[in-house]
């Protein structure tokens, strides 16, 4: 089986989203998005519903080579939709 790298965005998404600055955090969730290879993050958008979109890259999916990939998630953490992209 190959390496497994995946989306653990629980802190950073509770620290974007709430923007607490300087207190200490209070974790809501822990979730981890992924399949079975390299799944990379490369940014959390907050969006107006409370939940984000986490966007990367991904060789989970469709085929061996990194394909582009956005997670639209709500504010539990719950994956709404999943999109892969051919770059």
């Amino acid at each position: 089986m190959g390496r497994k790298t995946s989306f653990v965005v629980a802190l950073l998404l509770i620290v974007l989203l709430c923007g607490v600055a300087g207190a200490q955090p209070e974790i809501l969730w822990n979730k981890t998005y992924g399949g079975f290879d390299a799944d990379n993050a490369r940014a959390i958008i907050p969006a107006a519903d409370g939940g984000a979109l986490l966007v990367g890259y991904s060789k989970s999916f469709v085929n061996p080579d990194y394909q582009g990939w956005v997670v639209r998630i709500n504010r539990d953490g719950d994956t709404l939709w999943t999109r892969i992209m051919v770059i």
